[in-house]
């Protein structure tokens, strides 16, 4: 709309279409309430996400993700170039598993990442194996951590690699 300052301030703030069109619509509301009405039903429900987050968290681990900060069930898996995060993401989703690429300006510069996200109905050993796979696609894309310091060679040790692209 084309107007002063001082109208357009009014309409942001009381204008019922504009104030209104961001809501929440009825279908998500509802929905969130009978994920609420589940977990007064099936309390434990909260105990089995806890422990599939852990499980997939301690694969991610041992095939050398740094893990350490995730305490919930959405794990980040910071890799930090946009198209690091975006060539990882692609060949995890051809080994089946779906690893959301995150990037800028939806994280700072130089944090780009890959969002997983574990459910309670997901199978111990469903878990384990898309923890296999994104080593998998994250190893196609990456070379080991080439420096001589000694948290380098810690982290060597432990098989945590940092994550560069490999020339082309």
């Amino acid at each position: 709309m084309a107007c002063g300052q001082t109208l357009a301030r009014y309409l942001v703030n009381a204008a019922r279409t504009f104030i209104f069109s961001t809501t929440l619509p009825p279908t998500a509301a509802a929905s969130a309430l009978t994920a609420l009405e589940l977990l007064q039903e099936r309390p434990r429900l909260v105990d089995k996400l806890a422990a599939n987050a852990s499980t997939l968290r301690a694969e991610l681990a041992s095939q050398g993700f740094e893990v350490r900060t995730s305490r919930t069930q959405i794990i980040p898996l910071i890799v930090g170039a946009p198209e690091l995060a975006m060539r990882i993401c692609d060949a995890a989703i051809s080994r089946g598993v779906f690893a959301e690429a995150i990037r800028p300006p939806t994280v700072p510069q130089g944090t780009s990442r890959l969002r997983v996200a574990v459910m309670a109905s997901h199978r111990t050993q469903e878990l384990r194996r898309a923890g296999e796979l994104l080593g998998d696609a994250a190893r196609a894309y990456v070379v080991e951590d080439p420096r001589p310091e000694p948290c380098a060679s810690e982290r060597a040790k432990a098989g945590v690699f940092d994550f560069e692209a490999r020339a082309a």
